[in-house]
């Protein structure tokens, strides 16, 4: 492995469990319409790349379009295009996008339940990130690498490489990153039990989405701010983020 000064305990290659595979694939899941249209796009856009020997511009796209397959939960789909895109950048030199393709490829094998290949892929992601000077690349990696941590119920590992995350994701002015960090520290600190510390996140994450226009996020951040009312006994208060949630 590339030393990268990750901090992952001695021998916890051998010793992360694999989770239940999540592939949307699998149970039949359909891609919305509007997802579709994106696809069909960037596909005639892969096409033009190809055509004229960009393989700046193939790599760039096939990260497009394994995006959208790991969105819709299609993660072996998703994990073949990152592939593609993985040896479009290197044969480009675009370690941006090398660094992206890792990453996405470390989601997907993540959404499969595979920790281990997601940990490692994490990995190399934050080396060509850090040897490119790439911050956005780092903390997208340290983002994952907290996920697959949170995924095996490690939540002190899974907090301190989040927060590693997010004064990045800051820097760069990545707003979706930075709120999706943000709902992640909230999830751990609701799966330990403090629904307090939780609140404060999902509160810090809300109006970063609704300034950046993300109704997706903007949605799941209501719907776990719903839920801790919930928890809290809080039933009206629930309702009013329940029925916020898109």
């Amino acid at each position: 492995m590339v030393a990268t000064g990750l901090l992952l305990p001695c021998g916890l290659w051998g010793q992360v469990p694999a989770a239940p595979a999540r592939d949307g694939a699998a149970v039949g899941g359909q891609m919305p319409g509007e997802m579709k249209a994106r696809l069909d796009k960037l596909n005639d856009g892969l096409k033009a790349a190809r055509a004229a020997g960009d393989a700046k511009g193939e790599a760039k796209t096939l990260n497009q379009i394994g995006e959208i397959f790991y969105r819709a939960s299609d993660f072996r789909k998703g994990v073949e295009e990152y592939e593609q895109a993985l040896a479009a950048a290197r044969t480009a030199k675009d370690a941006a996008e090398e660094a992206a393709a890792l990453n996405g490829a470390a989601n997907c094998y993540r959404g499969l339940g595979q920790n281990q290949k997601a940990l490692e892929m994490f990995e190399q992601a934050l080396a060509v990130a850090m040897a490119s000077g790439d911050e956005r690349g780092q903390a997208g990696a340290l983002n994952g690498v907290g996920l697959v941590f949170n995924n095996v119920g490690q939540n002190a590992k899974a907090l301190e490489f989040h927060n590693r995350a997010l004064p990045l994701a800051r820097k760069v002015g990545d707003s979706e990153l930075e709120a999706t960090i943000l709902r992640r520290i909230g999830s751990v600190y609701y799966a330990v039990g403090d629904r307090e510390k939780a609140l404060d996140y999902y509160g810090q994450a809300l109006p970063i989405c609704v300034k950046a226009g993300d109704r997706r996020g903007e949605g799941r951040t209501l719907g776990s701010m719903g839920v801790i009312y919930s928890d809290l006994g809080e039933k009206q208060k629930a309702l009013e983020y329940r029925s916020e949630e898109h």
